[in-house]
Formats: structure tokens, sequence, C-alpha cells
């Protein structure tokens, strides 16, 4: 036992927030072939002292990020419709920037159609990754992140059957992130260019009017600047299930299947290494109103599961000093019972 040495009390961490949203959205409709859309919001976002019993890392802040924003789309004659609009955006420390959208869709048959659209988004550092401290320690010079994504898509449809075929293309620049680089402190940092492409194949079709199959298949390859940790997303993934409806109740099984994950370098291995994994769901919702004399459609019993083949999940960590290998990811099997009753 140590004599005459005071153990210092730390008070427990918290803080206060506050968020205000004001947003205003005015539609207009000028012509039968002409949709108009118009907006702008202004938010308020701060971080006060904490209660007297708290203490907080976090210095005081007051960010007033706002934006505007406006879009049209056309259609001409019966066939082509067209989509442009834009968004002025200005973040919490200043900087500002304008990102656009634009489309067009034609349907040249009743049952065949192409989609191509363009669109760009715009990404602010949160204050977590500005203002945050002192392990994890937010970086002011942060500048915002943008996306720009096209897709190209091919469409059937019918009365029982929907398909189409989409390839995708998506950059991000100046990408928001750890910076593990200083053993001494985390921080976050702007990063270079990712890209993420692919092409997405699905379906659904209704092989009677209460039985219908859907599913789809989706293949993606990624490139990263140097210096940028590439996508943990799997390079495949696929999902198929199957619906039934009945006059009481409806049921439900679908399958979600994901490829082996890019393998990132890590300096501690403690958990196993992501592997490809299957998860089954299944849900069963039955009408009980009958039993319980009541009419149809105030009671129902909901029998709901996850993950039922119990696989282990473990999902890669970005590579920084200190961090595992991976990291579990789910609770494994999960089975919930519901009970609901309409007055």
């Amino acid at each position: 036992m140590y004599r005459g040495m005071a153990i210092p009390v730390v008070p427990p961490l918290g803080i206060n927030t506050s968020d205000v949203l004001a947003e205003v959205t005015l539609f207009a409709n000028p012509t039968d072939n002409l949709n108009l859309v118009v907006g702008a919001l202004q938010q308020y976002v701060s971080l006060y002292e904490p209660d007297e019993d708290h203490a907080t890392s976090i210095p005081e802040y007051e960010y007033w990020p706002r934006s505007a924003y406006a879009q049209a789309d056309y259609m001409v004659g019966n066939t082509v419709k067209l989509i442009a609009g834009t968004q002025w955006n200005e973040s919490a420390h200043g900087d500002s920037d304008f990102v656009s959208r634009g489309g067009v869709i034609v349907t040249p048959h009743e049952n065949w159609g192409v989609k191509l659209l363009h669109g760009e988004a715009f990404r602010a550092p949160i204050a977590m990754e500005t203002d945050c401290g002192p392990g994890l320690m937010g970086n002011p010079d942060l500048v915002p992140e943008t996306v720009t994504t096209t897709d190209f898509q091919l469409f059937y449809h019918d009365e029982k059957t929907y398909a189409a075929v989409t390839y995708f293309h998506s950059d991000i620049d100046g990408q928001i992130l750890f910076d593990g680089r200083n053993p001494d402190h985390f921080t976050y940092m702007n990063g270079g260019e990712q890209c993420f492409k692919g092409i997405e194949i699905e379906g659904k079709r209704f092989l009677t009017s209460n039985w219908h199959v859907l599913g789809s298949y989706m293949n993606q390859w990624n490139k990263a600047d140097a210096g940028l940790n590439h996508t943990v997303v799997p390079g495949n993934m696929l999902k198929v299930g199957s619906g039934y409806t009945w006059d009481w109740g409806t049921a439900a099984v679908f399958m979600t299947c994901f490829g082996t994950p890019p393998v990132v370098q890590s300096p501690v291995t403690v958990n196993p290494e992501p592997d490809a994994v299957s998860l089954l769901s299944a849900n069963v919702r039955f009408d009980v109103s009958r039993w319980m004399g009541l009419e149809k459609g105030q009671s129902f019993v909901t029998l709901h599961g996850e993950n039922l083949l119990d696989d282990e999940v473990y999902v890669p960590t970005m590579a920084f000093s200190g961090s595992p290998n991976s990291f579990p990811y789910g609770a494994g099997r999960m089975v919930y019972l519901g009970v609901e009753v309409n007055f």
C-alpha cells in the first residue's frame, strides 16, 4: 500500500451538442412536360461546455454550413426524359463548391429502356474530423472530398419480369481518412483519388401471382493512388431470394454471398483473416387476428432470423500503427420474435 500519495480523480467525459436544420423546397410544374425543384437549407451545429461533473477534450465550436439546389426534368415526346441540376454547398469551415447532376432516360419500346446518369457529390469534413482530440486529433485544414459517378443501365420490364444490367464508375477525390503516420496520435488527412467501377446484373420474376424470386450479382474492381488504403469491399457479391404471399401471411428467404475481401497488411495479426461468407436470413409474418377474435389485419406475429448458418464474419481494417488485421462483425445467429396488435 502506498501512503501519502494522492490519486487524481478524473471526471467522466461528456459533450453537449446542438444541431438545428432549416430547409425550404419549392416544386413547380410550369408545363405538362416540365418539373422544377428549387430549395435551400441552413444548418447550425455547435458544441458547448458539458455538465459540471463531466469533462471534454473537444474545444467548443459553432458552425453554419448551408447549401442551395435546383433541378429540372423535361419529357421530350413520350420516349426521352432529360434531367439537369446543380447544388451549391458551403461547409462549416467556409469551403464552397458547385456540384452538378444530369442524365437522360430513353424508352424506345414499352418494355425496354436505357439510362445514362452522371452526378457529383460534396462531403465536407464533420466536427469529429476537424475538432476532436487529444488522442485522436482533429485536422482543421481538411478540405471537402468530392465524388463523381457515372451509371449506364439497360433495363427490361413487363408484368412479371424486371431485369437490368448496370455499369458504374465512381471517383472519390481528396478522400478524408485516418492518418496514422505519427505514432503519438492519430488524426485525419485528405488522400488522393480512389476509383470504383464495375457491373451489376439484377432481376426479379413473378412465377405466380403469389410467388416471386429475385437476385443480383455485382463484380467491381478498384484502384487507389499511392499512399491510400484500398477499399475493403469484396470484388464479388451475390444476392438471391424468394418470397411468397398468401391470404394470412408472408414468407421470405434471402441469401447474401460476399467474396473474399482484399488483403490488408497489418502489423498486428490477432484475429482470423477475413474470408468469403454467406449470410442466410428469413422472415415469416402471420396474421393471427382470427385466433384472437379480431378483424383481419389487426394482429400479427413475426419471426425473423439473421445469419441462420451461424457464419463467423471478420472484416479487414485499414492498416495503421497498432491496428489489428481484422475485426469481428455481427453477433452470429440471431432470431427475433415480434407481436403486433393494432387497435
